[in-house]
Parts: structure tokens; sequence; C-alpha cells
């Protein structure tokens, strides 16, 4: 006797809360003894912010330059402990050599937001999630449309052939997933009133105490591979594109068993590999 096993999916009933938490910076570049000992050319690194430390074996930092010319671009800020050095020319010898370091601010920010324990570290499969504050020129117009609606100058954050936000995950130098950013807003579920049909949505505005970043745009991804990865991130407009700051992070193991796929037979689900339905 044939049985006929029928699956109902049913509606599921959830509540989206406010995520309420505090967004992290990409981190520091730090800078340590002979950083750039191996450098015989012109030499040119961009970070949010560079931290020159003194490591731990020895107590002070001798920061060589073998280059030409060092030219370091902060946007943010570079700290300095007491005991680093900067020589020029390569050990032993000095020369003329140059050392720049300078600070530029960018007019957009980035920012890691899942898992929020532990920033820019990441368990296989489980959910990621970085935030997009874009230039102010374009968030005012994005405004305007939410505020105004469509208007001669407005973009409407939520047609990709007017703003398009696009991440590229990379392990190691591969490109591993590509996925879309969405528009976002925190809003808070206001229940004070007993009856259950007046209970409505607060929208809280994006104050995350990071300058005036709002950080309206999120990307999120799940990623397959225990490694090193790097996300790139562009903002394509009909006008022009732009690249953002690359941002590295870690895959480590996690309990998760990963994606459920359709098996080889097109027939089942599979799970790690197993048979699952």
């Amino acid at each position: 006797m044939n049985k006929l096993i029928t699956i109902v999916f049913g509606l599921i009933h959830f509540s989206l809360l406010s995520q309420n938490m505090n967004p992290y910076l990409l981190p520091c570049q730090e800078i340590e003894d002979n950083s750039f000992n191996n450098l015989y050319q012109d030499y040119y690194e961009s970070a949010r912010c560079y931290d020159f430390i003194t490591p731990a074996n020895n107590p002070i930092c001798n920061v060589w330059s073998g280059a030409n010319v060092i030219d370091l671009e902060a946007n943010d800020e570079i700290y300095i402990d007491n005991d680093v050095y900067f020589l020029a020319g390569t050990v032993p010898n000095t020369g003329t050599n140059e050392i720049y370091m300078h600070i530029e601010p960018l007019d957009y920010n980035l920012a890691w937001f899942e898992p929020a324990g532990t920033p820019f570290v990441v368990g296989e499969y489980e959910k990621l999630e970085i935030g997009v504050s874009l230039p102010l020129d374009i968030r005012d117009r994005i405004q305007d449309f939410i505020d105004n609606g469509q208007t001669t100058t407005s973009i409407n954050p939520y047609l990709e052939w007017e703003i398009k936000v696009v991440a590229e995950f990379y392990e190691g130098s591969t490109l591993r997933k590509t996925v879309d950013g969405f528009y976002y807003e925190e809003f808070e579920r206001d229940e004070s009133d007993p009856f259950i049909y007046n209970h409505h949505w607060d929208k809280l505005g994006e104050d995350y105490g990071i300058g005036n970043s709002n950080f309206n745009f999120r990307v999120r991804a799940a990623l397959e591979g225990i490694n090193n990865w790097v996300c790139k991130i562009k903002v394509i407009l009909p006008s022009q594109t732009l690249t953002l700051k690359d941002i590295p992070f870690h895959v480590i193991g996690s309990d998760n068993p990963g994606f459920v796929k359709v098996g080889d037979n097109k027939r089942y689900l599979t799970l790690s590999g197993e048979t699952f339905f």
C-alpha cells in the first residue's frame, strides 16, 4: 500500500524586534617592529586607524623604512606608543627615506553588527551582519524619499536600479558568495495597551553613538569554509559606483550542521551530506 506523505507549511507569526546593539568599527591595523623591513620601493596602505605598538618581547619598537616613501593613510586615528622610534633606511644603516602618516576622513562608515559577542569572528553557517552608512549626500536623498516620496532628487532605497549595495565574500582570494544589501530601519513594538489590536510599532531611529552614522543598509550572510575571509562592498547608483573598504574577518568552526540541500537524486533533502527528508 502506497503512503502519501503531505508536508504542511504553516504560517509562522513573529515579531521583528529592535537589535539594540552597539556595532564595532573596523579594527585598527597594528604595526610592530620590522613591519617595513623588506620594502625597497614606494609603499601605500590605508586603514581605518593605525596602532604602533611595542612588542611584549621587545621594549622598543623600531619601525624601519626600507622604501623611498611609506605612505600610511588613516581614516580615523593614529596611535603611537611612547617607546616607538621611526628610523629611515635599512638596518643597520640610516638614509633619507620617509614615513608619511596622515588622516583622511571618509564620508561613509562600515561596522560589524553580528555576531555581537565576537566582532569580526563568525561561526561557520552562522549569521553575520555588516552595517553600511552611506555618504551624507546619498543619505539625504534617501531620506527625501522616505519623507516626501518620489521627487526629482530623491533615491528610493527599495529599487535596485536607483541604488544597489552588493557584497562579495572572498575566502582567501577566491570569490565564494555574492549577496545584495537591503535598506533597514529600527523599530520597537509598543505593547503598553492591554488591547492587542492597539499595539503598534514605533520607529526608533538609527543612532549608535558613532558620529552621524546610521548604518541604514545591511548585509547578511552565512558562510561555508573555516578560513580567513574578506568582504568587499560596492554601492551602485546610476551615476557612480562607490567601492568601500575591505572588511577582513575569520570564520571558525561551529555546531551548526549547515545548509539543507536537495540530494543528488533530486528527490530528497540532505543535511550535512545525509538524507534529511
